[in-house]
């Protein structure tokens, strides 16, 4: 049932060569936001594939990008969960990089969207103009109060945490990831109950979870979001994040005709969202889909 995607790195531009040939009417899919090759430096997480270093590497890899038809540009500004090395907190770009990626994509009327989980990377990378934070699993209540004050977006992306496909699948022989992960788990839900009545504007994601954006909002009424609100938080409030509000999330006129059908009612059973019966993207009607 997603109509509207936004996809945080591809190497060689995939992403944006997936977006052609949707747009072409190649392959069925949803209109594709793309952010192109994501940007990472040679100790931070994501090392594994492209890296980018100094400010004048982070401009020119965003000009890059830029002129491949990236929408977005991603950065990785902390370490992760399913990495070995970088802290959670720390950041592993200069303030002075993460400026310049800002400056570079803004110039260009493009957003910057940051994998941070909390502490000084995700205040540094507030400071220097990121977009949207994603992840945000160990947010203080000092990053929730900048976040508000700058109005900001909050990506949140649960099942990569919490769902046995997700890390628990893939890396729970290695200690160091699996420690990472038992932790986060015990913190994740009390911190984001304390985000909510900050304010603080949020939408989710799936990470690298695909078909799981049902979890992920059925996830946040498990942690005391109402329904309508996580509904809100995979469409309208979505669509906001990533830029689109004016064009998609909500329906009304003058929007897309993007809807979504499913078989029950998500306000008083969220997880009938995994149930779709009809999906309709910008009025072309799909059907006979498989509920998984």
């Amino acid at each position: 049932g997603v109509t509207t995607a936004r996809v945080m790195g591809e190497e060689h531009h995939l992403d944006i060569e997936m977006r052609r040939a949707i747009d072409g009417g190649v392959l069925p899919g949803p209109r594709l936001l793309c952010c192109g090759i994501h940007l990472t430096s040679a100790h931070g997480h994501g090392r594994a594939l492209t890296t980018t270093d100094g400010i004048d590497g982070v401009r020119q890899r965003v000009r890059q990008n830029i002129a491949a038809g990236a929408d977005w540009i991603k950065l990785f500004i902390t370490g992760g969960v399913s990495s070995v090395g970088a802290s959670l907190e720390a950041y592993t770009y200069t303030r002075d990089e993460i400026r310049a990626a800002c400056e570079e994509a803004h110039r260009a009327g493009r957003k910057v969207a940051a994998h941070a989980h909390g502490g000084p990377g995700v205040r540094v990378a507030l400071e220097e103009g990121v977009d949207t934070i994603e992840h945000g699993a160990l947010l203080t209540p000092d990053d929730v109060e900048l976040m508000k004050h700058l109005g900001r977006f909050l990506v949140c992306t649960f099942a990569i945490l919490y769902h046995p496909d997700g890390i628990e699948k893939t890396d729970r022989h290695n200690p160091v990831i699996w420690t990472k992960v038992t932790a986060l788990r015990e913190q994740e839900e009390a911190r984001f109950r304390q985000i909510l009545p900050s304010g603080v504007r949020y939408a989710v994601g799936t990470d690298s979870m695909h078909g799981l954006l049902w979890f992920e909002i059925a996830t946040l009424v498990r942690f005391g979001v109402p329904p309508l609100d996580a509904l809100r938080a995979g469409t309208a409030w979505a669509a906001e994040a990533c830029g689109v509000g004016d064009r998609v999330g909500t329906l009304e006129p003058g929007k897309l005709a993007d809807v979504l059908a499913v078989d029950g009612d998500p306000l008083r059973e969220i997880e009938s969202l995994r149930r779709p019966r009809l999906v309709m993207k910008g009025g072309t009607r799909f059907e006979h889909l498989s509920p998984d």
